[in-house]
């Protein structure tokens, strides 16, 4: 039986907390002061304020999934000191649960912010605003996401290189970067795709959730049933049907921190130094547009490093631009209006791209024995043993990868290159939904309550390629504010038809025998303010998309990279104009891809470092044989 979210939760703690009690008091005691060492263990890995040094060779600007990367790159043959900056706190053991993902954004490990109103899209919100979910701690957004890794279509990459003149960042070129960070262990991929399309040594985990509900198999069967392919969606094919992917092993989350970061920080304590509350500021240039130095804020207190050969910023879609633009590198007359002296006029913040989810088809079934039950069996199997139920990543247990093909719409070479993904989710809509910022109280009352005395799933559809396009821009009042956010989602109303579409498409799978078996019936209750419409039509779905639809939490694109005159960074990640600052996050995405995108910031992390490895191997050569040198000296 689905269950909400909540509700979940909340008979999760209170078994755990009476199982506990029920152990004996030394046990329980010992197993505390474990946690509580542990605790002081993960901090101690972290660099105080008195033990920075004045100058780095290299600053890298956040610890998410790209920014881990980098800094275990480039430190990783010790010839080079590197400063991490990471404006959150550690990532915290009870982040490793992949089932409770959709959980796990708050205000202590997120930025959480705010959109401007939109207009054309999330209507029924309070406000009109959608909230940016966006890690603010160790690992970043890798470490609250859902997990899914997906790559996204080859034709994202192949576009990047010959629309946007990103110069070697083609699928066939960015392949080894993919297979560079990957340790896949997915057994049912035969061996000669693994060979070409997969790496096997390197950190983060791929594996399928180790649990599968019998929800999960209907879905399966249904897709199947319905003519599509089971693929590996991160190898040759994008458009079919499979299991999640997911950066998990053990029965845990692995975020680029855990990956990247905690395996190799002891050992490089010396020359990798990680500082966590330490939100940068500003970096300052000199006169040949030089950075020399940033400045930040750590545990409140304003301290400045110098920059010795490179500053990387890896804070994200949202902070690299910001952080850009109140340093003087943005906009020149914009910049103008908010007092800022010009340093470099480029259009950074500008282009902004994020995927629209639409949570709106709930289907109920008859069967008990759907998705989530047993409950407590489930909290024993996850505590003792870390698997079961909760090694779900996010509750989502499988994808389907679709396109929205009208003959209007698109060209007969794009019917295989997917914009819809389909994810199962094994959740169902319970009270604690009328807490989300996304539900307003006549939505609430009116559409979701009458639903409660029923058990079912909510499949999420989302819009992977979508046109429309956003801006992040300083706060006019105060550039230290958090910035105005603008994603414009559904601004372009292609975008509307293609989730209108892939919808419909979708609703065919519950009338296949596989769902029939369970019972699948569509929610037929009509949404507020789309009650002028036939339930299910497309004028009903247009209207309920751009009342409910939200956020994929993969914003990007907003310092893109190329050789074109609106480019930000040029096909090497360098800031055009600047002398030594990079930008390696997913702001240098110059379209979105057609996916969950940690996987591919994940890639740009490691194909970044490289380019800067590649750069600087002069240097390298030079300081290893000052070193050599050194060292046979010592030895006469």
């Amino acid at each position: 039986m689905a269950v909400s979210a909540a509700r979940l939760a909340m008979v999760i703690v209170f078994a755990i907390v009476c199982d506990a009690a029920t152990e004996e008091g030394s046990e329980e005691a010992k197993q505390m002061e474990q946690m509580r060492l542990y605790m002081e263990y993960l901090k101690s890995l972290y660099v105080k304020r008195n033990e920075l040094l004045p100058c780095y060779d290299f600053v890298v600007v956040g610890a998410g999934s790209a920014g881990s990367v980098v800094a275990n790159r480039l430190s990783a043959n010790g010839t080079f000191n590197v400063l991490l900056l990471e404006a959150g706190g550690i990532e915290t053991p009870d982040l490793a649960t992949p089932f409770f993902s959709f959980l796990a954004a708050n205000e202590s490990n997120s930025w959480m912010y705010v959109t401007v109103p939109q207009t054309k899209s999330c209507l029924s919100f309070r406000g009109q605003v959608a909230v940016m979910t966006l890690g603010k701690i160790m690992g970043g957004t890798s470490s609250i996401n859902s997990m899914n890794f997906v790559r996204g279509n080859r034709r994202d990459f192949d576009m990047w290189e010959s629309e946007y003149n990103a110069t070697g960042w083609s699928y066939a070129n960015v392949l080894e970067n993919f297979k560079a960070i990957e340790n896949f262990s997915i057994s049912t991929v035969s061996q000669a795709e693994r060979n070409t399309y997969h790496g096997m040594a390197g950190e983060t985990p791929i594996n399928y959730p180790g649990y599968n509900t019998s929800l999960s198999y209907a879905f399966l069967n249904a897709c199947r049933d319905s003519g599509y392919d089971y693929i590996d969606y991160n190898g040759p094919n994008h458009t079919g049907y499979s299991r999640v992917q997911s950066n998990t092993a053990g029965g845990e989350r692995m975020s680029a921190n855990r990956c990247f970061l905690r395996s190799v920080q002891e050992k490089r304590k010396d020359n990798l130094h990680i500082s966590i509350n330490s939100t940068v500021t500003k970096i300052i240039f000199d006169n040949d547009r030089r950075a020399t130095h940033v400045v930040f804020v750590k545990d409140g207190e304003e301290m400045n490093v110098t920059i010795g050969y490179e500053l990387i910023l890896s804070a994200g879609a949202i902070n690299s631009p910001k952080l850009l633009m109140v340093s003087g590198v943005g906009p020149k007359e914009y910049l103008n209006t908010s007092n800022i002296t010009s340093v470099m006029d480029l259009p950074v913040g500008e282009g902004l791209m994020d995927h629209a989810i639409f949570l709106g088809l709930v289907v109920t079934t008859d069967n008990d024995e759907v998705g989530i039950r047993n409950i407590n069996e489930s909290i024993k199997q996850y505590k003792y043993n870390k698997t079961g139920l909760l090694t779900i990543p996010g509750a989502f247990e499988a994808l389907l990868f679709t396109s929205s093909y009208n003959e209007s719409m698109e060209k007969e070479k794009e019917r295989d290159w997917a914009d819809i993904e389909v994810e199962l989710t094994d959740l169902f809509p319970g009270p604690d939904i009328a807490k989300s910022p996304y539900v307003s109280n006549q939505t609430f009352e009116q559409y979701y309550m009458p639903m409660f005395n029923y058990t079912g799933f909510m499949p999420a559809i989302a819009m992977v390629r979508p046109k429309s396009r956003g801006t992040v821009k300083l706060n006019p009042f105060d550039p230290n504010l958090p910035p105005l956010i603008d994603p414009q989602f559904l601004s372009e109303d292609e975008d509307v038809e293609r989730i209108v579409n892939g919808t419909l498409k979708v609703m065919k799978l519950f009338n296949t025998e596989a769902m029939q078996q369970i019972g699948a019936k569509i929610w037929n209750g009509s949404y507020p303010n789309c009650t002028n419409y036939t339930i299910w039509s497309r004028d009903y779905i247009s209207c309920f998309v751009r009342q409910a639809a939200f956020p994929g939490q993969h914003v990007c694109c907003t310092c893109p990279m190329g050789e074109r005159n609106n480019s930000v960074v040029n096909s090497r990640l360098k800031v055009r104009g600047l002398r030594n600052v990079r930008v390696i996050d997913a702001s240098v995405m110059p379209q979105i891809t057609s996916g969950n995108i940690n996987a591919a910031v994940l890639m740009i992390g490691d194909k970044g470092a490289k380019m800067i490895i590649e750069d600087h191997n002069s240097t390298i050569a030079f300081i290893q044989s000052k070193k050599q040198a050194s060292a046979a000296k010592n030895n006469i």
